[in-house]
């Protein structure tokens, strides 16, 4: 029989003795107390660095190998396109400068005129590059200034580096700053010239009222030929600026009562008038500086000495201020005698005037007088009207011709023309006749190389085709009878001999310039 103790009588053993039970109770303390702590620490648990197993083939590099993350570099936003333009002063040289101006791209500044507020012909261009440009600089012809001016930017859209407006180089397309309006002043002569109508006395002086000259320059008198300027009959040296007062004397016989003044630069050699090679015509706005104007000239008839042929006369010019008539007296002891013939006159100049004569009553001498026609327009009513014209108080002395002063010619030099001709001014003879070209043996005529055929009369600018493997520097022009078949040259049996005057062969020489 087991023997149960009082526990409360069982005598303590030493410490050094410990119960099963106590080491029971410890020991479920410490596994509560390490499974706590594993809840707590579950999801940063980590494990030892000696038990880690990971693969080497997603090993991790180094810190410092680790490659810089690809980066996108921002395309830069292209300049809003800027013109600036400030007042200032255009002189001869024609530079106008713009301050700055900023293209998006390569372009052209574009300098343009002032038309009813509005940009208007295009007066000079620059190319600009992309970006700014500072004090781009556009030379315009100063005489096309207006005192406004616009700048404007256009693309370079077509041909690079041709401009080409009108076509694809427009303006840049519509910005409050892709162009300008800015003030000019303009500080450049604009070349011109005033005259008036005028009286033109036997002395022949015209006055030019004044002359702007841009530069020293060169003031002439063109004649008029069918409502354009001409042949240039006068001319003086201008200076530079303002000319007044400008007296230039012409042969008043030759004038037109049109004629022009036209402004000439000096641009060659100075102080030598070198028209139309070196010193060309001013112009502004591509126009010439010409100004036409109307002169009275003294009366005057241009006739030459010729035959009566088939009842005619012919006088080259004459020059009458409103209708009138060209009346031909015969000679009486040295005077004008009785009317044989007369022929209307327009107001003007007047030319190569065919005149009616009473044949029987031709003399050697013969007198033209200009009547006015102050009666029936058109009807010959001398003496109840129609009286002779009077200038500067007193009736003209007649002008006067001879009808036996035989066969001449007139030449000039000239060089052959393209079609293997010359020209020969003029050739007047009282019979039919042939105008007959020699080339030079030893300053004598030598062979023939080219004839033509004449009527009696007076002949005006003969055309002669000549052989031109036949031709020599100088040439001679003789006049030849024509006596053996009509308008056949028989000169081989001495038919067809040249004329003579004063027991002399008519010739004249021509020289064959170079082309």
């Amino acid at each position: 029989m087991a023997l149960r103790k009082d526990k409360n009588t069982v005598k303590r053993r030493p410490t050094k003795y410990r119960s099963p039970r106590i080491y029971l109770y410890a020991l479920a303390l410490l596994l509560a107390l390490a499974a706590c702590s594993r809840r707590e620490n579950a999801g940063n648990e980590t494990t030892p660095a000696a038990t880690r197993a990971t693969p080497a083939a997603t090993a991790r590099p180094p810190a410092t190998e680790r490659p810089a993350a690809p980066t996108t570099t921002p395309t830069p936003k292209r300049p809003a396109p800027a013109v600036s333009a400030g007042e200032q002063a255009v002189g001869s040289d024609g530079q106008v400068v713009v301050d700055q101006v900023v293209a998006p791209e390569a372009a052209w500044l574009v300098i343009r005129a002032d038309e009813d507020g509005e940009p208007g012909a295009v007066l000079g261009y620059a190319a600009v590059a992309e970006g700014e440009n500072e004090d781009v600089a556009v030379t315009v012809d100063p005489h096309q200034v207006t005192p406004t001016l616009y700048a404007a930017l256009h693309q370079d859209a077509g041909r690079p580096g041709d401009f080409e407006f009108p076509g694809p180089d427009t303006p840049w397309p519509v910005e409050a700053d892709a162009a300008v309006a800015f003030e000019v002043e303009v500080e450049v002569a604009v070349p011109a010239v005033m005259v008036s109508d005028q009286d033109v006395t036997e002395e022949g002086i015209v006055v030019v009222n004044s002359v702007t000259s841009d530069g020293p320059g060169w003031l002439a008198l063109l004649l008029d030929e069918a409502g354009t300027p001409g042949r240039m009959v006068a001319y003086a040296p201008v200076r530079d600026g303002l000319n007044e007062n400008v007296a230039l004397a012409i042969n008043w016989r030759v004038a037109t009562p049109i004629l022009h003044a036209a402004l000439y630069q000096d641009t060659g050699e100075p102080e030598q008038f070198e028209f139309p090679e070196a010193d060309p015509m001013a112009m502004v706005n591509d126009q010439p500086v010409i100004s036409s104007f109307q002169v009275f000239l003294p009366p005057d008839v241009f006739v030459l000495d010729q035959p009566v042929v088939d009842g005619t006369v012919i006088v080259e010019r004459v020059i009458s201020y409103g209708p009138g008539w060209l009346v031909v007296y015969y000679d009486e002891d040295g005077a004008a005698g009785r009317i044989i013939g007369w022929a209307p006159l327009v107001d003007g100049l007047n030319e190569q005037i065919v005149v009616p004569v009473v044949e029987s009553a031709v003399t050697e001498l013969l007198h033209i007088i200009i009547h006015q026609d102050t009666g029936a327009i058109g009807e010959f009513e001398f003496p109840q009207a129609d009286p002779p014209l009077r200038y500067d108080g007193r009736i003209p002395n007649p002008f006067t011709f001879r009808t036996d002063a035989g066969n001449y010619l007139i030449t000039r030099d000239q060089p052959l023309s393209v079609s293997n001709t010359v020209t020969i001014s003029l050739a007047v003879v009282n019979v039919n006749a042939w105008v007959v070209i020699y080339n030079d043996a030893a300053g004598e005529p030598g062979e023939v190389i080219g004839t033509v055929w004449i009527p009696a009369g007076v002949n005006r600018e003969i055309v002669v085709a000549i052989d031109p493997e036949q031709t020599t520097p100088v040439l001679h022009v003789v006049l030849h009878q024509d006596v053996g078949a009509a308008q056949e040259f028989e000169l081989e049996g001495g038919v067809d001999l040249p004329l003579q005057r004063n027991r002399s062969v008519i010739t004249a020489p021509l020289t064959l310039l170079r082309q």
